[in-house]
């Protein structure tokens, strides 16, 4: 999961992935909408990631540092998916 969103994030592909699109590539708002329900897509399955992470924290620590930051980082991945959804 890392390395895809490094490669995401640096736009080089991969296998199955596509390079980073440029403004060119974005010109209808259909074009613009997939790039943004792939960012979305991708934003949910690091919330995914990260909220099975804190789930799977014990008990004994599930007020640690290390649970909080998760809980956390789900919540503003929630908020952030939620934004976006609303901007088309």
């Amino acid at each position: 999961m890392a390395s895809e969103i490094a490669r995401f994030m640096s736009g080089q592909s991969g296998p199955g992935h596509a390079p980073k699109p440029s403004a060119d590539t974005l010109i209808t708002r259909q074009q613009r909408r997939r790039a943004l329900n792939k960012v979305m897509a991708l934003l949910e399955a690091i919330m995914d990631a990260e909220q099975s992470y804190a789930d799977n924290i014990p008990a004994n620590l599930q007020s640690s540092s290390p649970h909080d930051a998760a809980e956390q980082t789900v919540s503003v991945l929630d908020e952030a998916i939620n934004i976006l959804s609303e901007a088309y």
